[in-house]
């Protein structure tokens, strides 16, 4: 599936469908499906945490739900596929009341495989520009590749920092407005 939207978005085909989002609910169930598989696959010694920054359940923002989905659940996997103990975080948060722009994350206290290579896929859309060497252990980068053409279509951004907790920590900006509090 990551290949076949890949190929939509270099050929311009992917759309992005913007429609009322409960950014809160949204985000609530997808700890819940990664809290059971954290469990089923035996990583307990990983604590999965969920920051929001707006408490009600009723925020809805515009946004593609699905697609916002789909970027939490690819660098989520990654922050599992790196980490067997510590702690994975993710949520959101606005910079400043005045702001049109919202601020998501996911972050790890995993080997930082990902930090060393990770800026080499987002700077690289097309995944088969990468050299052999070039690609992330454990995989081709798919995810992130995906991560970064959805984000951009979706009119945001998307860095990978350091961290802390020796991990990796991925952002990304979407433009954003407030449909309810």
């Amino acid at each position: 599936d990551a290949m076949i939207d890949i190929s939509l978005i270099e050929s311009g085909q992917l759309k992005i469908r913007l429609e009322e989002c409960q950014i809160n609910r949204l985000l609530k169930d997808i700890y819940h499906k990664f809290n059971i598989d954290r469990h089923r696959s035996g990583k307990n010694q990983i604590a999965l945490l969920m920051n929001l920054q707006f408490k009600d359940d009723d925020v809805i923002i515009y946004s593609d739900p699905f697609r916002l989905q789909q970027v939490f659940s690819h660098l989520l996997s990654n922050a599992f596929m790196y980490a067997d103990k510590g702690i994975i975080e993710f949520g959101y948060y606005q910079e400043g009341e005045n702001t049109d722009r919202i601020h998501f994350f996911v972050t790890d206290s995993g080997t930082g495989v990902l930090r060393e290579k990770s800026q080499l896929i987002l700077d690289n859309l097309e995944i088969n520009s990468l050299n052999d060497n070039q690609k992330i252990e454990g995989g081709l980068g798919l995810g992130l590749t995906l991560s970064k053409g959805i984000i951009k279509l979706m009119g945001g951004k998307i860095w990978v920092e350091e961290n802390v907790f020796h991990g990796s920590t991925f952002k990304f900006s979407l433009p954003y407005r407030i449909v309810k509090e």
